[in-house]
């Protein structure tokens, strides 16, 4: 139910209703035309770590008491980060999409630290890394590519996550940039 109630609006910037009605569940997914395909109706159905006990520190009081913001654009990976940083006690955590919904996001209230996915499907995070800069945020990037040759110029000193990362070194580094 959590990935029918993100996904749309995450990942499609549409949105799911859910209901549990006398007659069954009742769920209304609404998308942005740009992902709808007009399909004919056939009469035929459809078939088709790393473990690691940190022990309590300075570093980690103060990302329990940051906020934090993610910029990812796949869902599951940006739940899983946030469930990460709620299970080390960080409770303000404001998760967006998209450069337009993190610039947005940073103008309504500057984060202490960010976690930027640097590879946004048709955009990068450039912006809002040129932003938490002018803002004098500490950030991270995350990538998937095995290199640093993604990493926009000016930018060459900021840490770098490789993708799929260990949830553990994320908190690490998003707690080193808070020391």
């Amino acid at each position: 139910s959590i990935l029918v109630e993100r996904a749309f609006p995450h990942e499609l910037g549409g949105s799911a209703l859910k209901e549990f009605r006398t007659e069954g569940l009742f769920i209304r997914f609404e998308t942005p035309k740009e992902h709808a395909i007009l399909v004919a109706q056939e009469d035929k159905p459809m078939t088709e770590v790393l473990d690691h006990t940190a022990s309590p520190t300075k570093q980690r009081s103060l990302l329990k008491s940051a906020s934090v913001l993610i910029v990812e654009d796949q869902l599951l990976i940006a739940m899983d980060i946030e469930q990460a940083l709620a299970e080390h006690g960080v409770s303000n955590v404001r998760t967006v999409a998209s450069v337009y919904e993190g610039i947005q996001s940073i103008k309504q209230k500057k984060p202490d630290v960010a976690l930027l996915d640097l590879n946004l499907g048709d955009e990068t995070s450039a912006e809002i890394a040129m932003l938490l800069r002018d803002k004098g945020v500490p950030f991270i990037f995350a990538t998937g590519y095995a290199d640093r040759s993604m990493i926009p110029v000016g930018f060459e000193n900021v840490p770098v996550i490789r993708k799929p990362y260990a949830t553990e070194s994320v908190l690490r580094e998003l707690e080193s940039l808070l020391t």
